[in-house]
């Protein structure tokens, strides 16, 4: 079964180099410059059948709030949700299964604009969103007042799965856990062979061409772990891994079409 891959530009994050790799060898005391990075969505259409899934849905699209609470956000109109999948040929109410490879607000707080969706998430991500470490409540979006954690909102929308299951003909999800404790990846076969979607496991070229795991992790060994099962993995599919937070992944489908 074979599927196409279309990345979609969802908004930009202004971050801090050392959130998107960790080197034991760099030094980033007082680094205060901050580069600005995508959110990806990715939209998967199946070419027999017409079914169209999401992997990650973004960060939403209040400046504003994602930007006093997390980090500065941008998120033109043509970034909004509606708008990149409309320049697919494909409205909201079409998607109706989202997979998120983890529950961080940046990768599924547009969730909210699919209330017709089911959400597949890994039970282990979903059991550390309610109760996460200290340092990951804002992540989560716990500690807010007055404000219902987003994925709380579509609770009800949410399926679980445990470890590696095969989803449907053609997608694989790969539970890679590290950067949160039930991140998970996504295989997918297409016409031009086959491609991983790691999730913040690999944020970007780097990460992968050096083995270096994210800068925001969980548990780090995890991470280790988990960057050498995707590497396994690629090579048992001869599969190419996508770049999760980089301009580069755009450029890994400029002549995939």
């Amino acid at each position: 079964m074979a599927w196409r891959i279309i990345p979609l530009e969802l908004g930009r994050l202004a971050v801090l180099p050392k959130i998107l790799v960790w080197d034991k060898n760099s030094n980033h005391e007082g680094e205060t410059g901050r580069i600005q990075v995508p959110l990806i969505g990715w939209l998967l259409l199946n070419e027999q059948t017409g079914e169209k899934i999401l992997v990650d849905s973004g960060g939403g699209e209040d400046e504003e709030f994602g930007t006093k609470y997390h980090n500065p956000l941008t998120c033109n109109p043509e970034n909004h949700l509606e708008a990149a999948l409309r320049k697919h040929a494909t409205t909201v109410n079409e998607i109706k299964t989202v997979i998120l490879t983890h529950l961080h607000w940046d990768h599924a707080y547009g969730v909210l604009k699919l209330p017709q969706a089911k959400v597949i998430v890994q039970k282990a991500e979903l059991q550390y969103a309610v109760a996460p470490d200290h340092e990951f409540i804002r992540t989560y979006e716990l500690d807010l007042p007055d404000r219902i954690p987003y994925f709380l909102r579509y609770f009800k929308q949410i399926q679980t799965v445990s470890g590696d299951v095969e989803l449907t003909a053609g997608i694989r999800l790969l539970f890679l856990p590290g950067h949160s404790a039930g991140s998970q990846g996504v295989l997918i076969d297409t016409k031009e062979g086959s491609y991983i979607i790691p999730g913040d496991l690999v944020n970007i070229k780097r990460n992968w061409e050096e083995s270096l795991p994210p800068g925001i992790y969980n548990d780090l060994e995890a991470c280790y772990a988990s960057m050498q099962k995707l590497r396994e993995i690629a090579d048992e599919n001869k599969a190419r891994v996508l770049f999760d937070h980089d301009f580069a992944a755009f450029e890994q489908f400029a002549q995939v079409r």
